[in-house]
């Protein structure tokens, strides 16, 4: 494989508002996917992520990029576990990890799309692997807060995670069983994907050298050291849950970002083309 496409935080109920009727959504869903392809599509498009509230608009997303796609390979965001009013929360009992095995159920029933969380799909040779990843707060103690309660307190009173996925209870609830995703499959992995990133950039602008960055990455360092006994060097690392685009090398990875993110945000941007 030569190349492959990109993209993260699609956040289609921003463009395709859940409170409209379904057949004015889907529409709305299908002009927005086209307005974000490359002018020549790859055989296969990475999503890392936030794609939507509503598991019905991933429907429409995959069916639709299989009309340009043969491979559509994903992984889950925050905010693909979010139950944001009081008919979510019903249907799935209050309980975002129903939501999240929905939506594997959706991706297993439509041919040609491969939902990535501590998997991995080889395609002409090249290994795909993926995660949802989370975030572990190290940024926030390389700041200097190594109050783990008051690192805690800080989530909760900041992010809307809190209040949105249900189940949650602390900062770093999911973060030693994705951890343990991406040990499963680095070793034989030459893209790997995750929502989170293992990094924080070295180009990370000022205004985010804050605290609350802390909750958008995670210590990936020792599958990327090369000192680490875990160290296995993935060729290309495709993250998001920033809505900042990165590019830069650390080692012998190349950790590439590719948001659209809101509605405000971002306007020049579309589905990108990674060569290999």
């Amino acid at each position: 494989m030569k190349q492959f496409d990109f993209v993260s935080d699609l956040h289609l109920d921003f463009y395709a508002y859940g409170n409209t009727p379904q057949g004015k959504q889907k529409k709305a869903v299908v002009k927005y996917v086209n307005s974000l392809l490359p002018d020549e599509c790859s055989d296969v498009i990475v999503i890392a992520g936030d794609i939507s509230h509503y598991n019905v608009q991933f429907v429409w997303l995959f069916n639709e990029l299989k009309n340009h796609y043969k491979h559509i390979l994903f992984t889950t965001g925050n905010h693909d576990r979010y139950l944001i009013n009081k008919n979510q929360c019903k249907k799935y009992d209050f309980d975002s990890d129903k939501r999240i095995q929905e939506i594997r159920e959706i991706a297993d029933s439509i041919e040609g799309v491969h939902y990535l969380d501590g998997t991995t799909i080889d395609i002409d040779g090249t290994v795909f692997g993926g995660f949802p990843g989370w975030h572990d707060g190290h940024y926030c103690r390389e700041l200097g807060m190594v109050d783990e309660e008051k690192i805690n307190d800080l989530y909760f009173s900041t992010m809307s995670d809190g209040h949105h996925i249900k189940g949650l209870q602390v900062y770093d609830q999911y973060m030693k069983e994705e951890m343990e995703k991406l040990l499963k499959i680095v070793d034989e992995t030459h893209v790997m994907v995750s929502h989170y990133g293992p990094i924080t950039p070295p180009n990370m602008p000022l205004k985010y050298q804050n605290l609350t960055s802390g909750f958008y990455y995670f210590n990936g360092r020792e599958v990327l050291d090369q000192d680490s006994e875990h160290c296995m060097n993935p060729l290309v690392y495709i993250f998001g849950h920033t809505h900042d685009s990165y590019s830069f090398m650390y080692n012998k990875t190349h950790l590439v970002t590719n948001p659209i993110g809101y509605p405000h945000e971002n306007w020049n941007t579309g589905i990108k083309t990674y060569i290999l």
